[in-house]
């Protein structure tokens, strides 16, 4: 009798250890954005209501994924009389995660909210905060995974005192996703 109850035991802590998945796999699923404002260091959110200066204007894209796990169970193994799922044991599981798409370009776009939303297209007036590099550069970078990216105006010249920005992202099958930060005005 103890030796029965062992055995199932055995099968049910091994059905149990295959539980743990082997890989996980990210798909992009949207993208947000919203205005923040550079003050010396601090990073401090912003108030739509108030005006900015162009050079402290920080612009927040989030990308947004959906995650699935894939599980490997195909591996079963014969004990006595009893077909079994075996795993190696592992207590605390954490998947490698692998994105399934890249994102290939981005595109800012202000549009000019006093003269007819005119849209201007200020993609090469555009870094990354954090690594003082062009948004083009950086996405050019392999950035899968990224959840998150800062955006500071290099050249404010043209645009508007009163404007919405839009972000666009393009994937690289194709699909487009976009946001909008929302509308400023410069002082």
């Amino acid at each position: 009798m103890r030796k029965t109850i062992n055995l199932l035991l055995v099968i049910l802590m091994i059905q149990l250890a295959s539980a743990c998945c082997e890989s996980s796999y990210g798909t992009t699923t949207a993208i947000e954005s919203r205005f923040f404002i550079l003050d010396g260091i601090d990073i401090l959110e912003f108030d739509q209501q108030n005006t900015i200066i162009k050079d402290n204007l920080l612009i927040q894209v989030v990308v947004n994924y959906q995650y699935e796990t894939a599980c490997n169970n195909d591996r079963k193994k014969k004990i006595g009389e009893v077909e079994v799922l075996t795993a190696s044991v592992t207590p605390f599981c954490n998947p490698e995660t692998t994105y399934l798409d890249k994102i290939e370009s981005i595109k800012v776009e202000a549009l000019d909210l006093e003269n007819e939303n005119t849209s201007i297209d200020i993609t090469n007036q555009v870094d990354s905060y954090y690594d003082e590099i062009s948004i083009s550069e950086y996405f050019s970078q392999d950035v899968s995974g990224i959840t998150n990216v800062f955006l500071k105006l290099s050249d404010s010249s043209n645009v508007p005192d009163h404007s919405e920005f839009l972000i666009e992202i393009t994937l690289d099958n194709g699909l487009k996703l976009d946001s909008s930060a929302g509308v400023v005005k410069f002082n």
